[in-house]
């Protein structure tokens, strides 16, 4: 993951896009945070265990992939798999959960670091699905049922605690593909096509990854 950190050097300053909001009093997207004073160009004097990370789509569709393979990367094992499987299973309790629904509606839980789905409400809510929605306008979900990673970076903040239509967009888009996967599996057996790159048809800088909360 050589271009994910707490800050940006000047050396790929370039590469970071601007960042947006969306205001409600003029009903256009303003600047929230930009590159030439922006909060990423100088390290922190403490790093956060709870996020802050600016990163690229290449990076965490890495550590992705690390997660659904059980904390192997290619042929070197990060995590044990029963860390991987501990910090992707259901760590609260239904007490908890209930004064949580705010973050994860009926759906979703809590592993260590990352949501978990427990309850499929959308078509693309899988159990056992995790990943996280960051309130900079980035949704990264792993699909361990099928065997799918989907990233979706924007540069626009969320505004509210209930994910924007095109996190949901991307989700069924998502699920369409692997509907589409499975059909060419059946027609061609043997043809692997089962872990892939999700990415929208739309604009991303280099730098698409702004934090993740």
């Amino acid at each position: 993951m050589k271009d994910t950190a707490f800050h940006v050097p000047p050396e790929k300053i370039e590469r970071l896009p601007e960042f947006y909001f969306f205001n409600r009093q003029t009903n256009t997207l303003d600047l929230f945070d930009g590159v030439a004073d922006g909060a990423w160009r100088s390290q922190p004097p403490f790093e956060s265990s709870g996020g802050g990370l600016v990163s690229t789509i290449d990076d965490y569709f890495a550590f992705s992939r690390m997660m659904l393979n059980k904390g192997w990367h290619n042929r070197e094992q990060i995590l044990s798999r029963a860390t991987a499987e501990v910090m992707t299973s259901d760590q609260l309790t239904p007490e908890q959960r209930a004064s949580s629904e705010i973050f994860f509606g009926v759906h979703g839980s809590w592993g260590f670091g990352m949501a978990v789905d427990i309850q499929r409400d959308e078509i693309f809510r899988t159990p056992g699905r995790f990943g996280w929605d960051g309130g900079f306008g980035t949704s990264a979900y792993t699909d361990p049922v099928e065997g799918v990673i989907g990233i979706l970076f924007t540069q626009h903040m969320m505004d509210s605690p209930e994910p924007p239509k095109v996190f949901t967009d991307f989700g069924h888009w998502r699920t369409q593909q692997c509907n589409s996967n499975r059909q060419m599996q059946e027609k061609a057996p043997g043809q692997f096509l089962s872990l892939f790159r999700s990415v929208m048809p739309l604009a991303f800088p280099i730098f698409d990854q702004r934090r993740q909360h």
